[in-house]
């Protein structure tokens, strides 16, 4: 698939629009929020509707900003797995129970299953 990768400000752009989006379709539970609303409303009395917009869009989304403001494009990699070795690679391992991939070959033998278990530092085991 040849897709053109999003530079940053369109990630932002598009991440902005989501949070206003999710903002617009919040369902408001008007009982439980109606014992604030008359210091709230005291709050707000002097502000213009522009700067309560700004300043919401500020907290909710403020960190991402600040951290698309200058990010590097993002580069697409040339190919796929194992294309730093060039030409003659892929004939490594050959007849020692490789496949082209360069990974060893795990045949199972007949009556027996393969079990994988993946144990780390979280689980407590270190190298």
């Amino acid at each position: 698939m040849d897709g053109v990768l999003p530079t940053p400000e369109e990630i932002c752009k598009k991440q902005l629009f989501k949070t206003m989006d999710d903002i617009m379709k919040t369902d408001v539970d008007e009982d439980q929020i109606e014992p604030y609303m008359a210091e709230i409303n005291r709050q707000f009395e002097y502000i213009d509707k522009e700067d309560i917009i700004k300043k919401m869009v500020t907290i909710t989304f403020g960190k991402f900003l600040d951290y698309y403001k200058n990010a590097p494009e993002i580069i697409k990699p040339e190919t796929g797995k194992g294309s730093r070795g060039g030409e003659g690679r892929g004939s490594r391992g050959e007849g020692r129970g490789k496949v082209s991939n360069g990974r060893r070959k795990h045949e199972t033998e007949a009556g027996f299953k393969r079990l994988f278990i993946n144990l780390g530092k979280a689980d407590g085991f270190y190298p």
